[in-house]
């Protein structure tokens, strides 16, 4: 029962992030990229700093973590969405989901999925078979290792962030060169 409540908790929490993720890339879309990192940032803030006091005052418990991250969750997106709408403007600008914008786009957004889930099995196949042919310890330097390196990762995705939907922006115009 205690791991039922805790992959339904898990799975509400991950469900409550994915409209986030269309309002922040709203957001990105009209060039928003701090109010985006603003959004983020508290999120993120919220979900380590109250886990954390929730688990030192409250209770040392997964499932007290994993209640604090579905609020946090919550937050966030009801935040991201609020975000959106102030930045679309009028209240009756309202963020609709245009079904037939998404089916336009639907090949280059299934090559684009294919795309990421290869580069998700290419970055992690190193580590499922390193972990079955090196002892512990040594698998726990290059988990270490790997994440330092996956700094240049965050540097890179932020000029992305910022440079993507300008561009996107100038090729919708016709004015890329």
């Amino acid at each position: 029962a205690t791991l039922a409540l805790r992959l339904a908790l898990l799975g509400w929490s991950l469900f409550l992030q994915l409209p986030s993720l269309l309002y922040m890339a709203g957001l990105n879309g009209l060039q928003r990229q701090v109010t985006t990192n603003l959004v983020l940032g508290a999120s993120a803030t919220l979900r380590c700093v109250g886990a954390s006091a929730m688990m030192l005052w409250v209770a040392r418990d997964l499932t007290m973590f994993l209640e604090c991250q579905l609020v946090v969750s919550a937050l966030q997106t009801l935040g991201s969405r609020l975000a959106l709408v102030a930045a679309l403007g009028a209240p009756a600008s309202r963020p609709v989901l245009r079904w037939s914008l998404i089916w336009q786009s639907s090949r280059f957004t299934a090559q684009l999925g294919g795309v990421s889930l290869m580069s998700l099995l290419i970055v992690q196949l190193d580590k499922l078979w390193l972990m079955r042919v090196v002892p512990l310890e040594s698998f726990g330097y290059y988990g270490l290792a790997w994440m330092m390196a996956s700094g240049l990762y965050f540097l890179v995705n932020a000029g992305f962030d910022a440079t993507y939907p300008r561009f996107s922006e100038l090729v919708a115009h016709g004015s890329a060169a």
